[in-house]
């Protein structure tokens, strides 16, 4: 599992350097969000939602057509509702893909896009009914992006995004545990903001 995550994290780090070195327009922010769950379970849990923090490069490919790659990650503790024992999840994302960019004005551009998103998580529930207290996986999502790029000087810039993430674990109980674990649905809406350096 570490290695897992490390060739991912070396993809991320690799990735961003190629397109970065052959791309006419590169644009490096740090972002922060809210995600806004659409599961009834998460949202009972863990109330609503949490915070994300994370890094993200766009490069130019053709006229228009940005590819993109980005780590991100947050935690959050919770109660459960029918047993009230604490409950705790870490989620980290890793996402690529590509956007396509409009040019509104001399200082904005609007922008969509749509990727895949390998997401790891893990659990840790103090429930005295489980068998299993911590669990892990790894599942692939997706995610659907809108936003807005604007411009602060030549340089600076700031990201206002509205994206759609989506990810399904599945996890399988011990046979003989009295409780058996519920999916884990990861759907929502992330509505942020990046500051960050375009090199063009």
């Amino acid at each position: 599992m570490k290695n897992f995550k490390s060739i991912l994290l070396a993809g991320f780090l690799v990735g961003t350097m190629t397109i970065g070195l052959q791309a006419k327009d590169v644009l490096l922010e740090v972002k922060g969000a809210y995600f806004l769950s659409t599961d009834d379970t998460f949202k009972a849990i863990y109330d609503n939602g949490c915070g994300e923090v994370g890094l993200e490069a766009t490069a130019e490919i053709t006229h228009n057509i940005y590819a993109f790659t980005s780590i991100d990650f947050f935690n959050k503790s919770g109660i459960t509702p029918i047993f009230a024992t604490p409950s705790q999840f870490f989620s980290l994302n890793f996402g690529f893909g590509l956007k396509y960019f409009i040019e509104c004005c001399d200082h904005c551009d609007i922008y969509v896009g749509l990727g895949a998103q390998p997401t790891y998580l893990r659990t840790i529930d103090s429930s005295t009914f489980l068998t299993d207290e911590r669990t892990a996986a790894w599942s692939l999502g997706g995610i659907a992006k809108f936003g807005a790029i604007i411009d602060i000087t030549h340089s600076l810039f700031i990201d206002l995004f509205i994206d759609y993430s989506f990810v399904t674990f599945d996890f399988n109980s011990a046979a003989n545990a009295p409780v058996q674990r519920q999916d884990a649905i990861l759907n929502g809406a992330l509505f942020g903001a990046g500051f960050g350096y375009r090199f063009n």
